[in-house]
Formats: structure tokens, sequence, C-alpha cells
């Protein structure tokens, strides 16, 4: 996380770091927030083939069956193409948040 934004997370989390012709291109997981676990995916601006893409989402996706616990998701404003994602995931709209944002919930009875 450091690596990637340049300065420590205040969350306890479990992820992955996605390195692509070297260089860190990604990072993805779950964070224990004050309000639960939350699902994140962060990507620099580099070409990044999609099967790269969806391998690590699928490992991310492993984890999350594996934590058994409700995970909640926003939408990113950067990728048009989220909530598309986040559905091919089994993510499920939830409502939206105090500014307008699309939050999406996993459920572990999604199996």
């Amino acid at each position: 996380m450091a690596a990637f934004e340049g300065q420590r997370s205040p969350y306890t989390f479990q992820g992955i770091t996605v390195l692509y012709k070297g260089q860190v291109a990604a990072i993805a997981g779950t964070a224990l927030t004050g309000s639960g676990y939350v699902a994140f995916m962060e990507m620099r601006d580099i070409d990044i083939p999609k099967a790269t893409i969806w391998k690590a989402a699928k490992h991310i996706t492993s984890l999350i069956v594996q934590n058994k616990n409700v995970v909640y998701a926003g939408l990113g404003d950067k990728h048009p193409n989220s909530r598309k994602f986040l559905e091919k995931l089994g993510f499920e709209y939830f409502g939206d948040d105090v500014t307008g944002g699309k939050i999406f919930v996993w459920q572990p009875s999604q199996l």
C-alpha cells in the first residue's frame, strides 16, 4: 500500500500487488474499516491486459469467499465499467452513499 500510494494504510487489509512488466500496476484486496470490510482495487494508468486484471479479481474473490463476511465496494469514477466488473464478481447494488456514490455489497450466501 505504501509503495503504491506513498503512505501507510490506517486499515488492516488483505490483498495482492499486481506486477506488470516489472512495475506495480495495481493493488487489490479487502480492508477492515470501522464500518466493516471494504473491497478495493487501485490501478495505475498502465495498459494492463484484461486477462491480468481478471486473474487478480478472481484471486481477491477467493479471499472474500474465505473471509465469509459481508463486503462492500463503491463504484470507481475512473473506470466506466466498474459496475459491470463488480456485478460479474458477485456484488449486488446496495444503495447510494451520502454523496450519491453507488455502493455494492457481496453477501457470504452468494457462493
